[in-house]
């Protein structure tokens, strides 16, 4: 995925179902890693599936690109059904102190096992707000 920045949607008769967006995130290291947030699904077409197909979606494209690891930060529940597993919050330190800190989840991209990157990360400006943590 070129830039800091991309999205995806789920379109219908060309009505918009839902959307998704991944921003870069940045570590000290070499790593590619990107953030999934936010996810939205249309409220009359929830639950049917179209969120994890998105984020499947989204997740084949990235590793394509050769993105090594994607975080996320929200239900543990919800996206574990997409492959993300917690992770600790004081192993991968998040741009800023978490509200909710069983919601900060990862996924490696990479074929082999790989342990998450380590130390703090700085995200793209638009999150760049504790607000959104």
């Amino acid at each position: 995925m070129a830039g800091k920045v991309g999205r995806f949607v789920a379109e219908e008769n060309g009505q918009l179902l839902g959307s998704i967006f991944f921003s870069r995130l940045f570590f000290d290291d070499n790593v590619v890693a990107f953030l999934l947030a936010p996810v939205a699904v249309h409220s009359d077409h929830q639950g049917k599936g179209i969120g994890q197909a998105l984020i499947n979606y989204g997740l084949r494209e990235l590793r394509e690109a050769g993105v090594d690891i994607v975080l996320t930060y929200g239900d543990p529940q919800f996206y574990g059904k997409v492959g993300f597993r917690q992770i600790s919050p004081e192993a991968v330190v998040a741009p800023f102190v978490l509200s909710y800190p069983e919601g900060w989840l990862g996924q490696s991209l990479l074929d082999e096992p790989t342990e998450m990157p380590s130390g703090r990360c700085t995200c793209v400006e638009a999150f760049n707000n504790s607000a959104y943590w």
